[in-house]
């Protein structure tokens, strides 16, 4: 994919190239199941939201993430094609401030707020300043190998409440209005 990351991205803090064995383990990561350890952190992490007099918080249980399905599609060849240019990076455009995660950040954010029980085939791009995360929503086949970029608000994942940021990584790259406005 032939893209000039430089005049698309003039205003990035970028970091290092991503190489092609850190660019195969991502790819690896989104496609591996949730790994014991993973589990054991995810519910260990979790906590009854109610108090012991409530009548509820004897019937919680925990998120168990054992089927837990990942995304495991190919990724958009241009948000690949990105991490080969900046393994991450902030931008600003306009009153867009936002920053892309690098590719080991990736599955650490998809299992830390636990996409595949909220967004399942959703892979996590990077976070705004406002709590908002760009997705790649990948629960269809793409055409021309582009996925649609969709923001979530990091409190409140779900598909229902999530909204189109843009059809292709390329276009969500040359947005210049803020990620939380398509919330609004």
């Amino acid at each position: 994919m032939d893209i000039n990351w430089h005049s698309l991205l003039p205003n990035i803090k970028r970091e290092p190239a991503a190489t092609r064995d850190e660019i195969d383990q991502l790819l690896a990561d989104l496609a591996r199941p949730i790994q014991a350890d993973e589990r054991r952190s995810i519910l260990g992490a979790q906590r009854n939201p109610w108090p012991v007099s409530h009548g509820l918080h004897s019937s919680w249980t925990p998120i168990d993430p054992s089927a837990w399905p990942m995304p495991g599609a190919s990724p958009t060849t241009s948000w690949l094609a990105f991490l080969a240019w900046s393994n991450g990076g902030l931008v600003t455009q306009g009153e867009m401030e936002f920053c892309f995660f690098g590719t080991r950040e990736v599955r650490e954010f998809l299992l830390a707020y636990q996409f595949p029980e909220y967004m399942p085939q959703a892979i996590p791009l990077g976070l705004d300043g406002a709590g908002n995360f760009a997705v790649l929503d990948v629960r269809e086949p793409a055409p021309h190998a582009e996925y649609p970029v969709l923001v979530a608000s990091a409190g409140n994942l779900g598909f229902e409440d999530a909204r189109c940021l843009a059809p292709s990584f390329e276009l969500f790259c040359r947005r210049t209005e803020s990620v939380e406005s398509a919330l609004d």
